[in-house]
């Protein structure tokens, strides 16, 4: 009951949504086939920019699609406590798809997977506000912040943990592994944080021929402490909190759109593999 109190204060301090990808659906409903130059780098220039869906509770745009050899996925977060958040405990994608046998298996993939130690330099810059000991005030304009943070992202943050049946069980590797699933995120000129994985069909035994149905879950980790618990914002504006442990659940009304930074937030879906 002590953290579910501390969970509504920290709510009301927040900083508010202002992402501007509200007005997209908050829920994508289509299947879509993947550039052609698709390339996992941290930028979504492949995608125009423009992705399917804005989920309120987590505050990210998502774009989920796929080729005959890849599932994508595609996150953009431009809220400084959201982003903050990612980078320090990373986004959790579960697929959840049957085999051959019609065996339910689970496919779990975490990224970014940064040290506790070396997050400092990056998340430090957010929120960028003009203060003492905050980083971004030697900076002049977003771009040489940009290039700064992006060198560092590109450094520290280059571990993936996969957990799933075909690949091995809590298995840490760099995301310049031999498997072929990718990882990467950068941060553009409006310092907004574009996360992008590829998943090879192959780990999931399916074809894009085959149509499967896959269940997904997109997971902003919160930390260890606050495993239990989590949050989601309601359509009149409030927020449900559920501690996952006791079975508690508090409902707050009026509470800004606004995530914290410890406590984690999820969202679910299904997508059916796009046929060429």
């Amino acid at each position: 009951m002590k953290k579910l109190k501390l969970l509504s204060a920290f709510l009301l301090l927040t900083i508010p949504f202002t992402v501007n990808a509200q007005k997209l659906p908050g829920k994508q409903e289509v299947s879509l086939w993947a550039p052609a130059n698709v390339k996992i780098d941290g930028k979504a220039t492949e995608w125009d920019n423009k992705l399917q869906a804005f989920n309120k509770a987590t505050g990210v745009s998502y774009t989920v699609a796929n080729d005959d050899k890849n599932l994508y996925v595609v996150i953009q977060a431009a809220t400084p406590v959201i982003i903050r958040k990612i980078i320090a405990h990373g986004i959790t994608f579960t697929a959840d798809y049957s085999s051959e046998k019609n065996t339910k298996q689970q496919l779990f993939i975490t990224y970014p997977q940064i040290r506790p130690n070396e997050r400092g330099t990056i998340i430090g810059n957010f929120p960028l506000k003009k203060q003492p000991g905050n980083v971004a005030v030697s900076f002049k304009n977003p771009d040489s912040l940009m290039a700064v943070l992006n060198k560092e992202l590109y450094n520290k943050g280059i571990e993936i943990k996969i957990t799933g049946t075909k690949i091995g069980d809590d298995t840490v590797t760099s995301i310049y592994n031999e498997i072929g699933i990718k990882a990467a995120a950068q941060f553009d000129h409006k310092l907004a944080l574009t996360y992008e994985l590829a998943i090879p069909l192959k780990y999931m035994e399916i074809a894009a021929n085959d149509l499967p149905l896959i269940s997904y879950n997109v997971k902003l980790n919160g930390t260890a402490y606050a495993d239990n618990v989590s949050i989601s914002l309601t359509p009149d504006g409030g927020a449900t909190i559920r501690d996952a442990g006791t079975g508690m659940r508090v409902i707050l009304t009026n509470t800004p759109e606004s995530l914290t930074y410890d406590f984690p937030t999820d969202f679910s879906g299904k997508y059916t593999l796009a046929r060429k």
